[in-house]
C-alpha cells in the first residue's frame, strides 16, 4: 500500500475527534440514526484503497465471543490474505477461527476490481463470518487513483471530503456485505426518505413518483439508489443502480421495494411469493406472479385499507425474519382474528386458497361443554368446517370420493356432494336454493344459516363460547 495511505490511517486513528470528523458529523447530522448494536454483536471496520485493477482492503472484526466458534467465508477473487502480524490466514479459509486474546481479527487482502466502461460494481467482496447475517459496519475509502468519479455503497454515506489528490468517504450502518459502486461522474444526493437515499449526476424530477409507500421500509432498512445515465441496472446488498434520464421511472418504486424487502428477509425460493405480496401491497403496483396477484386481490377484497396498513406496519416494524406463520400472525392481529392464509398459499404453483379468518371457541351442546370449534369468516359470512364442528358434536365423518361427505350419528345420516343443491338425510333427498357445502382447500364448509336449517340447531355465542341447542 502507498506511504500516503499508511500515514493517513495513522493520523486518522490518532485524531478521530479532530476537525475533519467534526465536519463529517455536521454533514451527516440530518440523517436518521441506526439502532445501536446488541451485546456480543460483531462490529467491522473496513478501510479501502483502490490500486489499479484491485482494491487493497483492511478489515478489522471485533466483538467475537470466546465461547463460540466462527468460520471465515472468503469472496471470489481475493488474494494476498494476511492476518494480524502477517500470518497467512490459511487456517481461517473454510475452517474454524482461532481467536486472539483480545477477541478481534484484522484481515489484510486484495480483491479484483477492474473498471469497465467507466464504472465498477462489486457485490461479494468482503470477508464474511458464516452464520452472521448482519453486523455494525464502518467503511472508509481513500481514493488517490480515480479522480473525477464518485463512490457509492450499500451503507448510508456519513461523509465525503475531497482533499488535494485524494477523495475520502465514510459509510456507516448495519450490513453484512454491502455492495460497492464507482462511476466516472460526479454523483450527489438529491433526495432522501428516512434511511433511503437517492444519488444522481444532476437534479432529477420526482413528480411522477410517490415514495411515501416506502416510508415503512426506509426507517428500518438502509438503502441507496444511484440514478445513472448509463444503460445498465445493477443490484447488490443495500444498493440499486438504475438507469434514469431527466425523471425517475414509476417502476423504480417497485424495484426499490423488492430490493429492500429482499435485503431484510432474504431471497430464497420459498419467500418469493411473500415478498411479491408485500411489495405489491406497499407500492400499489401489480405483483410479478399470477399467484401473488391473486393473493393481493383476495387481501384487498377481504380487508379494509386501515387493516392492510395495520398488517404492513405491524409486520415490518416487529418482524426481523419472514415466514408464512409470522405473516399469518400479523394479518390476524390486524383483523382481530386468526388466519392461515399465507401458510396454505405457500406454493406458487398451487391455486389460490381464499382468505378465511377464524376464532376458536369452547363448544357447548345444550349447555354441556363438548370440545372446541372454529367460527370462520369469509366475505363477511360465517362458516363452519363440517369435519371440525360435527366431529366435536359426536358425528362420525367419512369421505366417499373426493367430493362426497358423509356424517353419521345414531339415527341420523347426512350425505353432501360438492356443487350440488341436493343432499340426503337418512337416505331421503332434500333440496336447497344454494349449494349447502363449499369446498375450500379440500375441506367442506357450510354457512351458518344453512347449517342451522339442515341440522336444526339454534346457535348463540359469546366472545369465547359457542352454544348449540336443539
Amino acid at each position: 500500500m502507498s506511504r500516503f495511505f499508511k500515514l493517513f490511517m495513522i493520523l486518522l486513528l490518532a485524531v478521530s475527534g479532530g476537525i475533519a470528523f467534526r465536519h463529517w458529523e455536521e454533514f451527516s447530522s440530518g440523517k436518521p440514526k441506526i439502532a445501536e448494536p446488541q451485546m456480543n454483536r460483531l462490529s467491522v471496520e473496513v478501510t479501502v484503497e483502490p490500486d489499479g485493477n484491485k482494491l487493497d482492503v483492511i478489515q478489522k472484526i471485533t466483538g467475537f465471543d470466546h465461547e463460540k466458534t466462527y468460520e471465515a467465508v472468503y469472496p471470489k477473487g481475493i488474494s494476498d490474505v494476511f492476518c494480524g502480524s502477517r500470518n497467512t490466514c490459511s487456517e481461517y479459509a473454510g475452517g474454524t477461527i482461532t481467536l486472539p486474546e483480545n477477541g478481534e481479527i484484522t484481515f489484510t487482502y486484495s480483491i479484483k476490481a477492474a473498471t469497465e466502461n467507466g464504472f465498477l460494481f462489486l457485490d461479494d467482496w468482503l470477508i464474511g463470518i458464516r452464520g452472521v447475517d448482519t453486523w455494525k459496519m464502518k467503511m472508509m475509502i481513500t481514493d488517490e487513483k480515480r479522480e473525477g468519479g464518485t463512490w457509492a455503497a450499500g451503507l448510508p454515506l456519513k461523509g465525503h471530503e475531497k482533499l488535494d489528490y485524494v477523495d475520502y468517504y465514510v459509510f456507516e450502518g448495519d450490513g453484512s456485505r454491502p455492495a460497492l459502486y464507482w462511476e466516472n461522474s460526479k454523483l450527489e444526493e438529491f433526495h432522501s426518505e428516512g434511511l433511503l437515499s437517492f444519488f444522481a449526476a444532476g437534479e432529477l424530477s420526482l413528480k411522477s413518483v410517490d415514495f411515501s409507500s416506502l416510508v415503512k421500509l426506509s426507517h428500518t432498512i438502509p438503502f441507496s439508489v444511484v440514478c445513472t445515465s448509463r444503460d445498465h441496472e445493477l443490484a447488490g446488498e443495500g444498493l440499486l443502480i438504475s438507469s434514469c434520464t431527466k425523471s425517475i421511472s414509476k417502476n423504480l418504486e417497485t424495484k426499490i421495494a423488492w430490493e429492500m424487502l429482499s435485503l431484510k428477509y432474504g431471497t430464497s425460493a420459498d419467500k418469493q411469493v411473500m415478498l411479491e405480496v408485500l411489495a405489491s401491497l406497499l407500492t400499489g403496483k401489480q405483483a410479478k406472479s399470477q399467484k401473488a396477484q391473486s393473493m393481493v386481490r383476495e387481501l384487498k377484497s377481504g380487508l379494509s385499507k386501515n387493516q392492510i396498513q395495520a398488517f404492513l406496519t405491524g409486520f415490518l416494524d416487529d418482524s426481523s425474519r419472514i415466514s408464512y406463520k409470522s405473516m399469518d400472525h400479523f394479518l390476524g392481529a390486524a383483523a382481530g382474528m386468526e388466519t392461515d392464509f399465507f401458510s396454505v398459499n405457500n406454493k406458487r404453483q398451487r391455486g389460490l386458497v381464499p382468505l378465511l379468518f377464524y376464532k376458536t371457541k369452547s363448544l357447548l351442546l345444550n349447555d354441556r361443554k363438548v370440545g372446541k370449534a372454529r367460527v370462520y369468516i369469509h366475505e363477511e359470512k360465517r362458516l363452519y368446517q363440517l369435519l371440525d364442528l360435527l366431529g366435536a358434536l359426536g358425528y362420525k365423518a367419512k369421505t366417499k370420493k373426493p367430493d362426497i361427505f358423509l356424517f353419521n350419528k345414531r339415527n341420523e345420516s347426512y350425505e353432501f356432494q360438492a356443487e350440488s343443491k341436493i343432499y340426503h338425510y337418512n337416505n331421503e333427498e332434500y333440496g336447497v336454493f344454494n349449494f349447502p357445502i363449499v369446498i375450500i382447500n379440500g375441506e367442506a364448509y357450510m354457512k351458518e344459516n344453512i347449517f342451522q336449517s339442515i341440522f336444526g340447531f339454534r346457535i348463540n355465542e359469546t366472545e369465547s363460547e359457542l352454544f348449540l341447542r336443539r
